[in-house]
C-alpha cells in the first residue's frame, strides 16, 4: 500500500456494513476492502450481497434479511 491507503489502512480491522447489496453501501464495503478491512455486509437483496462477495476475498460474512419496517408499530 502507499499513499492515503497507507494512512487509512484497515488491515486487521473488521467492518460490518448494512445495506450493502447496491448502491452507497455496496461501494463503501468495496472501498473498507479496498483498504484491507475484512468485511461483512447485510442487505434485503441476497444476490447484490453474494455478486460483492463473489468479486471481493475481504468480504468474511453475508447475512440476507427480509424488508421490514424499523420503524415499528404504530408509527
Amino acid at each position: 500500500m502507499s499513499g492515503a491507503a497507507e494512512l487509512f489502512s484497515l488491515g486487521g480491522k473488521v467492518a460490518i456494513l448494512t445495506g450493502a447489496s447496491s448502491g452507497i453501501g455496496a461501494r463503501s464495503a468495496r472501498r473498507f476492502a479496498a483498504i484491507g478491512a475484512a468485511v461483512g455486509v447485510a442487505g434485503r437483496r441476497r444476490e447484490g450481497l453474494e455478486r460483492l462477495a463473489a468479486a471481493h476475498a475481504e468480504v468474511v460474512g453475508v447475512a440476507c434479511g427480509g424488508g421490514g419496517d424499523s420503524a415499528g408499530e404504530g408509527r
